[in-house]
C-alpha cells in the first residue's frame, strides 16, 4: 500500500509574501489564529490515525514553542520553513544559510529534542535560479527539501521540473519532494496543496490520489493553518488575492476528513526512508 505525504507550512494568517501584506514590523501587534487552526488539523489528523510533517516557520516557534512541542508530542515530524517566511530569491548561498541557522535555533529553544532533516521554502520559491540552496541544505545536514512547485506560479515555481521524488545532487543523498501534479482532462495541475485543494471538488482529488496510488507514487498534500479557517483576515486589497486567500477555506477540513479517512498517510521522512528500502 502507498502511503502519501500530509505536510502542514505552520505559519501565521499574516506571513503571506502577497504584495501589501503586514510588515513584520507589525507582526507582534496583529491577532494570532494558528493555535486555535492548528488544533484543527491536530485533532483531525489523530482521529484518522495519520502523521504528518509540519515545516514550522522560526518566527512561529519563538512565539509559539509550546504549539510546536505539542506537534512532535502527538508524533508527528518538524520540519523547518525559514525563519521569517523571506523568498529564496531575497537570499545569497551566505544568508539563506544564515536564515537556516536561526530558525533552527529557534526550533531547538523550544525543546523539541528531534533533529530537523526537511525545509520547505516559503511560498514554494525553489526555482531554477535558486536551486544553489540544495548544496547549502545539504551540507548542513538536511535529508530533503520540497519547495519546487513543478508549474508556474504568480510568484515563481519551476514549469518543467519533475513531480515526483528524486535525487537532484549527484552523489549525494539528499532528496527533492516536489508539490504533486494530478490531471483535470487533457491538463496536469497541482490538485492537493493550499488553493488548489480548496478549489477543487472532493472526487477530482480522490479521483487524482487514486490513480498515482495506482502508479505507486506518494501524494504530497499541503495545507496552512489559514486554509481551515474562514474567519481568517485578508492581507491584500487585490481581487485576485482575496480570492486566493479566502476560496472555500470552510470546504478544506470536510475535504481532509474523506482524504485522511480513505488513504494512509505518514511523514515526509517517512516516505523518503521507504523509497531508500525499496531502492
Amino acid at each position: 500500500m502507498v502511503k502519501h505525504i500530509f505536510t502542514v507550512d505552520l505559519e501565521d494568517w499574516f506571513h503571506a509574501t502577497v504584495t501589501g501584506a503586514p510588515a513584520e514590523t507589525d507582526w507582534d501587534r496583529l491577532e494570532s489564529r494558528i493555535e486555535s487552526q492548528t488544533s484543527k488539523l491536530l485533532n483531525l489528523l489523530d482521529k484518522c490515525g495519520a502523521r504528518a510533517t509540519f515545516f514550522v516557520l522560526g518566527w512561529v516557534a519563538e512565539k509559539h514553542p509550546s504549539l510546536v512541542v505539542e506537534i512532535s508530542a502527538r508524533g508527528h515530524e518538524i520540519g523547518t520553513h525559514g525563519y521569517k517566511h523571506d523568498l529564496l530569491s531575497s537570499f545569497t548561498a551566505e544568508t539563506f544559510g544564515r536564515d537556516i541557522d536561526l530558525a533552527l535555533e529557534a526550533i531547538e529553544s523550544t525543546g523539541v529534542n528531534k533533529r530537523v532533516v526537511g525545509y520547505r521554502a516559503p511560498s514554494y520559491s525553489l526555482t531554477a535560479e535558486t536551486s544553489w540552496a540544495w548544496g547549502v541544505l545539504a551540507d548542513k545536514g538536511f535529508r530533503y527539501d520540497a519547495s519546487v512547485f513543478p508549474q508556474r506560479r504568480h510568484d515563481g515555481g519551476w514549469p518543467g521540473a519533475p513531480s515526483r521524488p528524486y535525487r537532484p545532487l549527484d552523489g549525494r543523498d539528499f532528496w527533492e519532494v516536489p508539490v504533486s501534479l494530478g490531471r483535470i482532462g487533457p491538463f496536469k495541475t497541482v490538485f492537493s496543496a493550499g488553493g488548489y485543494l480548496r478549489l477543487f471538488p472532493t472526487k477530482t482529488i480522490v479521483t487524482n490520489l487514486k490513480r498515482l496510488e495506482s502508479a505507486g507514487v506518494p501524494v504530497v498534500f499541503m495545507v496552512h493553518p489559514k486554509d481551515v479557517d474562514p474567519a481568517a483576515p485578508v492581507t491584500t486589497r487585490n481581487v485576485y488575492g482575496i480570492l486566493r486567500q479566502k476560496l472555500r477555506t470552510g470546504s478544506t477540513l470536510t475535504k481532509l476528513k474523506t482524504v485522511l479517512r480513505c488513504f494512509s498517510f505518514t511523514t515526509m521522512l517517512d516516505a523518503i526512508e521507504e523509497a531508500e528500502r525499496k531502492g
